[in-house]
């Protein structure tokens, strides 16, 4: 970063303080001051933003979502006591290991976020029964183990699934099984 990049980050954040009401975010503003102003760049990371995230990465989460939602769709024409109900819903992502997934796909489908025409205010997460709409702001899709191999491997079984195209042909099923079975496959 250059001597000009930081010292316009010290006035910004200088702007900040001089409106800060609350001593947190005060305390917050001083130590990016003396960040920028002393040239601490193994600190920068703790200050800025997070790097970018790569649009496959969004179309990865989005094709996810998409996934699970066709899965509960053909589900639910199915018998309602059939035994794959209660293995369709969303188990999220990792808040260690898919961090960034996480947050996009917490943003992406939080009430106020981007999730566009309530397309997935009724995907179940987390454990069947709970859908994204029940849980509103306190949306938090964190699996606690690690997940995008096995949805990866999911998504090959059902194909290629663009998170643009709402309109799914119903699954079989067979094809669910088969696509929930991916996620424990070896690679």
């Amino acid at each position: 970063m250059s001597p000009i990049e930081r010292t316009l980050l010290v006035n910004q954040f200088q702007l900040l303080l001089a409106t800060a009401e609350e001593e947190h975010d005060r305390h917050e503003y001083e130590r990016a001051i003396a960040i920028f102003e002393n040239g601490w760049e193994y600190l920068y990371d703790d200050v800025l933003a997070s790097p970018a995230m790569p649009r496959e990465d969004g179309v990865l989460t989005l094709s996810i979502l998409q996934m699970y939602r066709c899965l509960q769709l053909s589900v639910s024409h199915f018998n309602h006591e059939h035994d794959l109900a209660d293995r369709v819903f969303f188990p999220g992502f990792d808040g260690n290991q898919e961090a960034r997934f996480r947050a996009f796909a917490n943003w992406y489908c939080r009430p106020g976020g981007n999730e566009r025409f309530g397309l997935f205010q009724d995907l179940e997460v987390l454990e069947p029964g709970t859908t994204i709409g029940d849980l509103g702001e306190s949306l938090d899709l964190n699996s606690h183990s690690p997940r995008l191999d096995s949805y990866r491997r999911m998504l090959a079984e059902l194909g290629d699934v663009k998170p643009d195209n709402l309109l799914f042909g119903q699954l079989s099923d067979s094809g669910v099984r088969a696509v929930l079975d991916a996620a424990y496959l070896d690679d």
